[in-house]
């Protein structure tokens, strides 16, 4: 589950800095995506990382390990951007390995609960994949 939580800080910093730095005519939808995003993140985050807490402990949870991985998630520049469509795509990408590494976790094996969360994580991915999906076109 290390990796979800990898996956999803990783997902909530570039979301937050895409809303920071989004511009031009579609701003404002753009904005308000990105801000409702990097909010889900965070609270998918805090909702995995209380989850391996609570049924494995602390063991591997070292923060300087995490942020080392969230960082070399996050290589790609941002600055200079001109369309937000390029943090659409990107997030898109971070939204589709998310989904395979909850499954990934889920075939490994999970408790029912863990099963249920990872799941809803999930099918708020799907949602916001296809709302991606629209506004890529």
């Amino acid at each position: 589950m290390i990796s979800i939580l990898i996956q999803l800080r990783s997902m909530q910093l570039y979301a937050h800095h895409a809303h920071n730095l989004c511009a031009r005519i579609v701003f404002m939808q753009d904005h308000e995506f990105f801000g409702d995003a990097y909010g889900v993140y965070e609270t998918d985050y805090d909702g995995v990382i209380e989850r391996i807490i609570g049924t494995k402990g602390d063991d591997g949870l070292e923060l300087s390990s995490i942020l080392l991985a969230v960082s070399s998630k996050l290589k790609e520049p941002m600055i200079g951007v001109k369309e937000n469509k390029v943090f659409y795509t990107k997030l898109l990408s971070m939204e589709n390995e998310l989904r395979i590494l909850i499954g990934q976790e889920i075939k490994a094996g999970v408790s029912e609960g863990t099963r249920q969360m990872l799941g809803d994580i999930c099918d708020r991915s799907e949602v916001r994949c296809y709302k991606i999906q629209q506004r890529l076109k």
